[in-house]
């Protein structure tokens, strides 16, 4: 299946990823929940990584924000403008610089979007059982139409 540009290194590294898993362990089941454990593990670690980006940033608006509410209350305009852009000079920042928190969710994001494809047509998981799992390629339905295996995932 043909994927977005900035998607498929993504599919193809967790496709390389499981095929290493399935090599070692000969099992599917086995091999998709060592794929959820890996990736799971190295976005923890990824965000772990990047969370420094949140914490300054709200440690700086404990600081900037007080000052911000008080020079907007005292001045108007250009002179508050002036004021504030001279207040994020002193401290070195800028207001884009917020943005930097999401980084955590956007370096997730793509390996989720390229889980789902690269599960979607693995047409190996086709009639495989695992466990008590009738056919890994269909949803779950353990729980009349509840799916528990993506509530399972998730926690």
């Amino acid at each position: 299946m043909s994927y977005n540009i900035f998607i498929s290194p993504f599919v193809y590294l967790i496709e390389k990823i499981y095929i290493i898993f399935f090599s070692i362990t000969s099992n599917l089941g086995i091999s998709l929940l060592l794929l959820s454990l890996s990736t799971s593990i190295a976005i923890m670690l990824l965000k772990k990584l990047l969370s420094g980006y949140s914490i300054r940033e709200r440690e700086l608006q404990k600081i900037l924000l007080p000052q911000i509410i008080k020079i907007k209350s005292e001045s108007s305009n250009i002179e508050r403008h002036t004021r504030i852009k001279n207040l994020y000079k002193r401290y070195r920042y800028s207001p884009i610089y917020s943005f930097r928190t999401i980084i955590p969710f956007l370096v997730q994001f793509p390996f989720l979007i390229a889980a789902y494809f690269m599960l979607s047509d693995l047409k190996v998981l086709d009639g495989a059982p695992f466990l008590f799992i009738h056919d890994l390629s269909k949803p779950d339905n353990l729980i009349g139409h509840l799916n528990i295996l993506p509530i399972l995932m998730t926690i």
